[in-house]
C-alpha cells in the first residue's frame, strides 16, 4: 500500500543531520563469510532516487541524495549461499545507524535541500531466504516483517557482479498515486 510522501520516505523533522539521532532499527550482525552489499557510502547514497506523484492532490516530488554532503548510517544485505557455487541460500538485512542525509528535493517544480531519514518502515524484516535466477533476478523471501518500498514484491531486484539494484514502481488507485524507488547496494564490508 502506498502512502503520502511523508510516510513513504520517512521525512525527518530536523534542522540538521546531527540533530537527528535515532536508535539502530535492526541489530543484525552479518557474518564475515557472507557476500555483503552496502548502501550508504559516498558512491551508493547518490544512487538513491525516489519519485512520488499523486494526481489527486497535485503532489509531484523527486528526491535525490546528496552523497557529497554526508550520509549517516548504512543498509546492508548479506547473502549466505547454501554452498560456494549455489544461487540459493539465506540472507540477512541490517539497518545500521541513523541513515540520515541531505536530499535535493523538487516539489511541484521548486527545488530545495532538506534533511531526511532513509530507512525501513516499521515492521520491515531482517532475514529470510533468497534465490537468483539465470538472468540475475534476486528473489528475497522474508521470514519476518514486511516487504515494502524498494523490497516490495513487485520490485525488480537484480544481482550482477558486485552490485544489487532495486527498482520499484508502486502505484494504487489506477496509478493516480505512483512512487518509484531506485536503490543500489555495492559489495563491501558492512560497517557494524
Amino acid at each position: 500500500m502506498l502512502r503520502r510522501p511523508q510516510s513513504v520516505f520517512l521525512v525527518a523533522a530536523c534542522v540538521s543531520a546531527a540533530a537527528c539521532h535515532l536508535a539502530d532499527i535492526t541489530r543484525v550482525i552479518i557474518p564475515s563469510n557472507a557476500l555483503t552489499f552496502v548502501m550508504g557510502d559516498a558512491v551508493t547514497a547518490r544512487l538513491v532516487v525516489y519519485r512520488f506523484v499523486d494526481t489527486t492532490s497535485g503532489a509531484n516530488i523527486r528526491d535525490t541524495w546528496l552523497a557529497d554532503r554526508g550520509f549517516g548510517g548504512f543498509n546492508c544485505i548479506g547473502l549466505l549461499p547454501n554452498s560456494p557455487t549455489d544461487t540459493t541460500g539465506k540472507f540477512l538485512f541490517a539497518y545500521v545507524g541513523d541513515n540520515v542525509g541531505e536530499v535535493e528535493e523538487t516539489i511541484n517544480g521548486t527545488t530545495d535541500t532538506v534533511i531526511k531519514v532513509f530507512g525501513p518502515v516499521q515492521n520491515m524484516g531482517t532475514n529470510g531466504t533468497y534465490a537468483v535466477d539465470a538472468l540475475g533476478h534476486l528473489k528475497l523471501t522474508w521470514a519476518d516483517g514486511s516487504q515494502v518500498q524498494y523490497f516490495d514484491p513487485r520490485a525488480t531486484i537484480r544481482l550482477h557482479g558486485d552490485t544489487i539494484n532495486s527498482h520499484a514502481e508502486l502505484s494504487q488507485f489506477a496509478d493516480s498515486i505512483h512512487a518509484t524507488w531506485d536503490v543500489t547496494w555495492i559489495r563491501n564490508i558492512c560497517p557494524q
